[in-house]
């Protein structure tokens, strides 16, 4: 029995010394990987003692500096050779950021897509790759031009990880197979990243820096956006947009105009005159756009755009830009698509005519009213009508004619009776008040 345990303790001891042994040499490993990499990057290093770990540190160019074993008790990565590079700094951020891998964070692809807080920068293989949080997207885009985010993705082709907020960036890697010069190589990489965010450059100036040398197109057009939306326009940023109209992106060029003014406007229905091969979606928001200005010197373009359009998105958008715009010289052309309209179409088209249309509407508002026994059509032909004659004059009790109906005497009455101030259209060119206009 004694031989027995006597052997067990043995046992024992030998494997406890085993284990230790490699502890020992995985931490003399680790030390020298951090003494070496220390002293590439001009950090002091400082041997630990007991269970203390080794670790490098010190300051560069301002910013402190440490390098030591990454501490994992789970053991998520399984990888135990797991290296900590960590820079403090001070990023202006606007607020709260947090960026870190995609790779990291395996919930983020659906958190992005539920939620829709991943601020995008335009790139499409850095927007794939980070996901980014933050209180203010326009100072975090300000933050990301061409250089910091070509060697955020070079650091996160080479590590297991990176998270970066306002205050810290922190870089994990796995020294195992790798030299000191590559690792080395990593922190200075993000050394010049902390640097470059820690610039005292202002944002305006920072967007606008990125706007005239980015070559990514939706970085440029993003940083426009974000420029036009959070600062006062001046001579400089006139002068940018206006050298982005000439941009060899037509996604820019659209982005520039967009935030032009008056000038944008005409640049906007020249496009969409001339290149009839624009993206549904840049289509949608030079309509829109023309909606919110009320722009007039848009109608001739929407109209030929609306001719050759077979795309219902796009005919409705059109018509709500008209319906915004207001102009009877639009009467006319909203008539002669009306008969054969249907559905949505037929609605909106109602609807315009509301805004836009004469008197000389109210005859064919009728008849498609009369022609159907959808009360809901009717209802919407009787609003048209309503807002045609309160465009006309504001009659309230009254008879608006345009010439004889039939059941009706040539009159089309708004109230309960026939009364002062009805509208009555002569010769379809000229609107004239009238007292009882049922004889005409």
């Amino acid at each position: 029995m004694e031989f027995v345990v006597g052997g067990f303790l043995a046992a024992v001891t030998i494997v406890v010394a085993v284990v230790g042994n490699s502890v020992h040499n995985r931490r003399k490993t680790l030390g020298e990987v951090i003494r070496r990499v220390g002293e590439g990057l001009g950090l002091k290093y400082r041997q630990g003692f007991s269970l203390a770990m080794p670790v490098a540190s010190g300051n560069i160019d301002g910013l402190k500096v440490t390098v030591r074993r990454f501490s994992d008790p789970q053991n998520r990565s399984g990888v135990s050779t797991l290296l900590r590079i960590y820079i403090a700094n001070s990023i202006n951020a606007g607020g709260i950021l947090k960026m870190t891998l995609e790779s990291d964070a395996l919930f983020s692809t659906v958190e992005k897509l539920l939620k829709g807080d991943d601020i995008q920068i335009g790139d499409g293989a850095f927007d794939g790759r980070m996901l980014i949080k933050g209180t203010s997207p326009h100072h975090v885009a300000a933050l990301m031009n061409e250089r910091v985010r070509a060697l955020l993705l070079g650091i996160a082709g080479r590590t297991h990880g990176l998270n970066l907020t306002s205050n810290w960036f922190e870089v994990v890697l796995d020294y195992e197979g790798k030299t000191k010069d590559d690792i080395v190589s990593i922190g200075r990489d993000a050394l010049e990243v902390s640097r470059d965010l820690a610039r005292g450059d202002d944002v305006r100036s920072r967007l606008m820096e990125i706007i005239r040398s980015d070559s990514v197109p939706g970085v440029r057009a993003a940083c426009i956006r974000h420029l036009a939306s959070h600062f006062p326009v001046n001579g400089d940023m006139t002068a940018l947009l206006k050298r982005a109209l000439k941009d060899d992106s037509r996604f820019v060029r659209i982005e520039a105009a967009l935030n032009l003014g008056y000038e944008g406007l005409e640049f906007l229905a020249q496009l969409l005159n001339k290149e009839s091969d624009l993206e549904e979606y840049d289509t949608l928001r030079i309509i829109r756009h023309f909606g919110e200005h009320r722009f007039a010197g848009g109608i001739p373009v929407l109209k030929e755009v609306f001719v050759r359009a077979n795309n219902e998105t796009v005919l409705l958008e059109i018509l709500k830009a008209f319906i915004a715009m207001g102009d009877t010289g639009l009467n006319g052309f909203l008539l002669e698509r009306l008969g054969g309209s249907s559905g949505d179409i037929r609605y909106w088209l109602i609807s315009a005519l509301a805004s836009c249309g004469t008197a000389e509407a109210v005859e064919p508002l009728m008849k498609l009213a009369k022609s159907s026994l959808n009360p809901l059509l009717r209802s919407d032909v009787q609003r048209a009508i309503a807002g045609i004659q309160s465009r006309l004059g504001g009659a309230d009790a009254g008879w608006l004619s345009v010439s004889a109906l039939e059941g009706t005497e040539g009159a089309l009455s708004m109230g309960d009776t026939a009364g002062e101030g009805s509208l009555s259209v002569h010769g379809g060119d000229r609107v004239s008040k009238k007292k009882n206009n049922k004889d005409r």
